[in-house]
């Protein structure tokens, strides 16, 4: 499917092509000087922010490659005060994105003064601000001190451009993700409103009042909720940039993740059975299936609805 830039980019070749009063030869100038405009505009460039293990390459293979390895074009830089970061130019697979990797905001207390100014140095750089955290961790004191003094003091004007990403939403309590459909649980999903919901509390006393607020709860790994992340990247992106990104969006699809059987039941396509027969009840009857009793309705060959009555049969 064309994003919306292609098809806008496409309707100005046609009208172009459609242009009486425009010689061939202007016509062939001006798409060409249009393709080479396309080609020439920088790539864009995203600052991700993130405590090691939050997810932050994992994220954005899920966002541009589906799980493609990132490619450094660039070895890995230290700054004077021995904080790490990348620079590093991703090959994405609908083309490049540069990124630039800094510590997380709570990483280090001791030396928080070096780190506002690597902030200073290089978040000026980004078209666009991901911040990942991951969505269990409800220790947010020190990182909204840390917010508060980037992002409201010295760096206030870039608070327009920061997303958060709470990531890891099937690891959030009880721990019992749907796996065979790909989708939390009933009582993961309501501690997932929560989590979200307190985290914008938080953070909103702290950022200045007159920037939007953007967060997404999702999980890399699973490919949830990806669509949602990345349209608050876009909103995020300096609105004459925002093509640029999204001609690269390339998500992950959640279905990858469900299982097979299960699929091909709901669709009707595959061994499972004909169509028609997904009841409305699925999500009551998932959401009681213990993993014991989805692995045995799994190897029975039996349909959710099939399990359910034959439980009320014994």
């Amino acid at each position: 499917m064309a994003s919306a830039a292609e098809s806008l980019f496409n309707e100005f070749r046609r009208r172009l092509s459609d242009n009486k009063e425009l010689s061939d030869a202007d016509r062939e100038r001006m798409a060409l000087e249009l393709a080479k405009a396309i080609e020439s505009e920088p790539v864009p460039t995203i600052a991700v922010i993130g405590q090691t293990g939050a997810g932050k390459t994992s994220t954005l293979n899920a966002l541009f490659n589906a799980g493609a390895a990132v490619g450094h074009s660039r070895p890995t830089t230290k700054s004077a005060d021995s904080f790490d970061f990348e620079i590093s130019d991703y090959r994405g697979n609908k083309g490049d994105i540069r990124v630039i990797d800094m510590p997380g905001l709570g990483e280090s207390i001791v030396r928080a003064q070096n780190l506002r100014e690597l902030y200073r140095e290089h978040l000026p750089a980004a078209d666009v601000i991901l911040w990942v955290h991951p969505v269990s961790d409800r220790m947010l004191e020190f990182s909204q001190r840390r917010v508060a003094e980037m992002f409201r003091e010295e760096l206030g004007l870039l608070a327009d451009h920061l997303v958060f990403g709470l990531n890891k939403a099937d690891s959030i309590y009880p721990h019992n993700w749907h796996h065979e459909a790909n989708v939390p649980s009933s009582e993961q999903l309501k501690h997932l409103e929560d989590a979200e919901r307190y985290f914008a509390e938080e953070m909103r006393r702290v950022l200045p009042r007159r920037s939007p607020f953007r967060v997404a709860t999702y999980s890399a790994l699973q490919y949830y909720n990806l669509a949602r992340l990345f349209s608050l990247l876009m909103e995020a992106m300096p609105k004459k940039r925002r093509w640029v990104l999204e001609r690269r969006m390339d998500l992950a699809n959640f279905i990858d993740k469900v299982d097979p059987r299960l699929l091909a039941e709901v669709t009707g396509v595959g061994p499972a059975g004909p169509a028609g027969r997904q009841a409305p009840a699925r999500e009551w009857i998932l959401a009681r299936m213990s993993e014991a009793d989805l692995r045995s309705c799994l190897q029975q060959g039996w349909t959710p609805e099939e399990w359910w009555r034959r439980k009320g049969d014994t």
